[in-house]
């Protein structure tokens, strides 16, 4: 599961050298790992595929600070519930 790009290289430019940087490409993306292939039909034309997580591996669990995150209020802002004051913090008013 990932992304695509197709990119299209510019002369003296030659797979090697975008096979070479494929770790960058991970990196830059956050990803697991970047395969890069050429066009059997047009060499200028490049693909990089940045493969975020493997579908087909049920031990690999990608965890997410989303889902940590409150439910959004209606006009996208979150919604945050405020702690309920405990005893040391009230002023001797009560508030």
């Amino acid at each position: 599961m990932g992304v695509r790009a197709y990119i299209l290289a510019a002369a003296g430019t030659s797979l090697t050298s975008y096979q070479n940087a494929a770790e960058v490409f991970a990196a830059a993306c956050g990803a697991r790992e970047a395969r890069v292939s050429a066009s059997p039909r047009w060499s200028q034309l490049i693909t990089i595929d940045i493969i975020r997580r493997d579908a087909l591996s049920p031990r690999l669990v990608v965890s997410s600070v989303l889902v940590d995150m409150p439910e959004p209020a209606r006009d996208g802002v979150p919604v945050l519930e405020p702690e309920p004051r405990t005893w040391p913090e009230l002023s001797p008013d009560g508030h």
